[in-house]
């Protein structure tokens, strides 16, 4: 997906406020993004792509019950997800729900949530957490001064015109390149 910079600002790396994510025995950078829009292409994708994804109800432990499921339907408020076929489950209505998707390795969770039959129904998610792909660190700009960043680019529209200046807000840095 290629973001806006509104997008890119609503989604903030973990690591910014707490350090690499440890899970098992593997460190992993997440980003955690509030970005509704961004949110909802996103699961549109998954559902349009029709991916698997993987629920469970324990944050640790192996003998957890991890079941298979996809999106159902996606709308402004709710969003459901049916299980694969075969799969049943005795989730507990107390528990929160936890939902990952291999694309774009998504996770969420949902603390309040409605089975019916093979359905689960909850509202729609506020905010999600998506695996750093980035094999550079990258690190947010600190610095209170020089956060624009000005640059000159083809004309968008008609190659032959002359450049276009433009100007951004420098999120982040690493040794590879800036991010705005």
């Amino acid at each position: 997906h290629v973001r806006s910079r509104r997008q890119r600002q609503m989604c903030i790396r973990d690591s910014d406020f707490s350090g690499t994510i440890k899970v098992g025995e593997f460190s992993m950078q997440m980003w955690t993004c509030f970005d509704i829009d961004y949110i909802r292409s996103h699961f549109e994708e998954i559902l349009d792509r029709k991916g698997e994804l993987t629920i469970w109800q324990s944050s640790g432990g192996k003998d957890r019950e991890k079941l298979k499921a996809h999106f159902y339907q996606i709308d402004k408020t709710e969003v459901t997800i049916e299980l694969a076929p075969g799969e049943t489950t005795q989730f507990s209505a107390t528990d929160p729900l936890y939902i990952h998707s291999v694309i774009s390795d998504t996770v969420f969770k949902r603390d309040h949530f409605k089975k019916n039959g093979r359905l689960i129904s909850f509202k729609f998610p506020l905010e999600i957490r998506m695996k750093e792909k980035r094999k550079v660190l990258r690190y947010p700009y600190r610095y209170q001064d020089s956060k624009v960043v000005a640059f000159n680019t083809p004309h968008p529209t008609d190659p032959m015109q002359p450049n276009v200046r433009m100007s951004s807000i420098l999120i982040d840095i690493s040794i590879e390149g800036i991010s705005f």
